[in-house]
């Protein structure tokens, strides 16, 4: 049910019928939660789990929390799927900012297989 929610979510933000939420919130906040979640799947497989946010990122943000949240989760998530060992970092940089505007950039490295290139 979660995979169909996903998806039906997704199809939702790309024709642009999806509302965005703009609330306040703590991101080093929602990143702990999301790791402390996902720690014991990590931890049983023998994994490392981190993140690393830029310094420069404001304490509170405001964007759509639950929709970073669930994002967040999926890729970590199928991170921990296909990793068999080693470690997953999510890191966040602030990429782009003005006086009211910031860009962050979201990425996940891990030492799973990857996925193969098509030739």
């Amino acid at each position: 049910m979660d995979v169909i929610n996903e998806i039906l979510d997704f199809s939702k933000l790309e024709s642009g019928k999806s509302q965005v939420e703009d609330v306040d919130f703590s991101l080093n906040k929602l990143v702990n939660q999301v790791l402390k979640i996902l720690s014991p799947t990590a931890i049983s497989k023998g994994l490392g789990l981190s993140s690393h946010l830029d310094k420069d990122i404001p304490e509170i943000i405001k964007s759509d929390e639950l929709k970073i949240r669930q994002i967040l989760t999926n890729l970590i998530g199928n991170a921990i799927k296909f990793t068999e060992n080693g470690e997953i970092i999510l890191d966040v940089k602030r990429t782009d900012f003005e006086e009211d505007y910031s860009e962050l950039t979201f990425s996940i490295k891990d030492t799973g297989t990857g996925i193969p290139l098509k030739s």
